[in-house]
């Protein structure tokens, strides 16, 4: 197979580009030169502006055990525990993904609670950089790309405000391994059409291998799609030495990375446990799992009103989101169609595709998506509403690349060529006026001061260093300190309390406490009660939400 260097980073293919051109939407001999470097220059602005946009919403938000997780193990890491002797995991160990960042930016910086800001939001903000890339292409004009370009960031431009909680802006909730999978599929999609650099083949089994070990998740709404996409791609066309190439590289990576994991326990490092449901839900709560991924989706792209609120600037940027959501809609359904219809669209737009509609039917059809709704959040989304980034994030980025195909069916010349103009008018607005018309400069940064911190400095005050707690406040409250106090978690076990090793290191509980830290009403269920039952508490004490109870001596 011949592999050509450089290249566009997603060309169009020739015949759909051809066809614009006829329509009048593009000209094919527009000059590329005189504006080749104010594209760059405004992917480089583009991108700075949501990294800012993505920061104001960050650090608003409530940060949790769950997504402290990075943080802590990241610490250890930087400590050099390098293979996590000692650490127990889920299934979604977030290595690589998340941890990896935190522990270079931590050995960097220094273990700075602000991090659990600035991490999630870089990786926001290089995914809407890799998908804006993603959607040019040689040989397209200005107008194209800038219609393209628009689209994504008035689909991504102003991360919405949608409560306390936002999965793509918090870490280890799979925003990080979607941009990871996005990467690989562009790179297979390069290398079926023969569009890559021979250097850089080697980058897809690498990359897959560390994100399937890091969140298999991967596999149902990228690779797993994906290598069915490839394989249909090199039985219908036996000369596609590239698609077959490109699902041999894919399949090496995926299978390696399922045995990473194991390898690593094998050399003495972490361990993981399978906690995932992975049957199908029950035919009774089909309804309602159908009901949670439609609010979701509205949520994540920001036109779920029952989410965001009803007041004059929210109801302006759902309506500029809206059309965000109908032009997604429109790029999911044309590729469906063309693909029914045998007639030809892009490789990569096929997998984004195919991601797409596999993650929305797993969720939907899923018992562990089903475990986390709950009444009071159905409509809003709720905790199971992580499973639905991927969707999300890809559909933008199949949004931006089907953009000038889908403007070329307009039949005005006049409404054609102003489209894109007005696409960008609307990202804009969006963008540069988010943050005020959603009332989100009224709210505090949460960050900067909250009950974790709070407990977190009175500990320290007081030389209170060793802990034990239930999950929800044992990492977040060890990630608040900056890691200068560490809280294991523990948990009921009839009358008294257990060790709980669940993303933590074992070795920790040779420790003795001093303190036991709670919340009422936890969700973990520990009570008073049982830690009196448990250890030989002299004091008990109530800082910021937080209940503390202090040791005589070790238990």
């Amino acid at each position: 197979m011949h592999l050509r260097s450089g290249g566009e980073n997603c060309a169009i293919l020739q015949p759909l580009r051809h066809s614009a051109e006829r329509s009048g939407g593009i000209s094919a001999d527009a000059p590329r030169g005189r504006w080749q470097s104010g594209i760059a220059v405004a992917l480089a602005a583009a991108t700075l502006v949501v990294f800012v946009n993505a920061l104001c919403v960050a650090q608003r938000l409530a940060q949790t055990s769950d997504s402290a997780n990075g943080f802590v193990i990241g610490h250890a890491i930087a400590g050099g525990n390098i293979l996590l002797s000692g650490w127990h995991f889920p299934l979604d160990d977030y290595y690589f993904t998340d941890a990896l960042p935190y522990a270079v930016l931590e050995w960097l910086l220094g273990p700075r609670p602000f991090l659990l800001v600035l991490v999630p939001s870089l990786t926001y903000a290089f995914f809407l950089l890799a998908a804006l890339l993603a959607c040019r292409g040689r040989g397209r004009t200005f107008a194209a790309n800038l219609a393209g370009g628009a689209t994504i960031t008035l689909l991504l431009g102003a991360p919405p405000w949608i409560g306390s909680w936002n999965p793509v802006l918090m870490s280890d909730m799979h925003a990080a391994t979607v941009l990871a999978a996005f990467i690989v599929l562009v790179l297979c999609a390069r290398i079926a059409t023969s569009e890559l650099a021979s250097g850089a083949i080697m980058l897809i089994p690498v990359i897959a291998c560390l994100t399937v070990a890091s969140d298999p998740f991967a596999l149902v709404f990228a690779f797993g799609p994906a290598l069915a996409i490839l394989a249909i791609e090199a039985i219908r066309r036996r000369d596609s030495r590239g698609a077959r190439l490109a699902f041999m590289l894919l399949a090496a990576g995926t299978c390696a990375g399922l045995v990473l994991p194991w390898a690593v326990a094998q050399m003495g490092g972490f361990t993981i446990e399978n906690d995932v449901l992975t049957r199908f839900v029950p035919l009774a709560l089909l309804a309602r799992n159908l009901i949670a991924v439609l609010a979701g989706t509205l949520t994540l792209f920001g036109t779920n009103l029952s989410a965001s609120g009803a007041g004059f600037g929210n109801l302006l940027l759902a309506a500029m989101r809206g059309i965000g959501l109908i032009l997604a809609a429109v790029a999911v359904l044309r590729v469906i169609w063309r693909a029914f219809m045998s007639r030809g669209t892009d490789l990569l737009d096929r997998l984004l595709c195919a991601g797409i509609l596999t993650v929305l039917v797993a969720c939907t059809s899923s018992a562990q998506f089903a475990k986390g709704i709950t009444p009071q959040t159905l409509w809003a989304g709720g905790p199971p509403m992580r499973f639905l980034v991927p969707a999300w994030l890809f559909s933008a980025a199949l949004a931006g690349r089907q953009m000038q195909e889908i403007l070329s069916t307009i039949g005005s010349a006049r409404i054609r060529n102003a489209a894109p103009a007005a696409l960008a008018l609307c990202a804009a607005i969006l963008v540069s006026g988010g943050y005020w018309l959603s009332g989100l400069n009224a709210r505090p940064p949460w960050i900067a001061s909250n009950p974790p911190t709070a407990v977190a400095r009175w500990l320290m005050q007081h030389h209170l260093f060793q802990g034990v707690g239930e999950y929800w406040s044992a990492n977040l409250v060890t990630a608040m300190s900056g890691n200068a106090v560490q809280v294991r978690s523990v948990v009921p076990n009839s009358d008294h309390l257990v060790p709980y090793v669940w993303v933590e290191d074992a070795r920790w509980y040779a420790r003795s406490p001093q303190f036991v830290i709670w919340q009422d009403h936890n969700k973990t269920g520990i009570t008073w009660e049982q830690i009196r039952a448990t250890y030989p508490v002299y004091r008990r004490v109530t800082v910021a939400d937080y209940l503390v109870a202090l040791l005589s001596s070790p238990p």
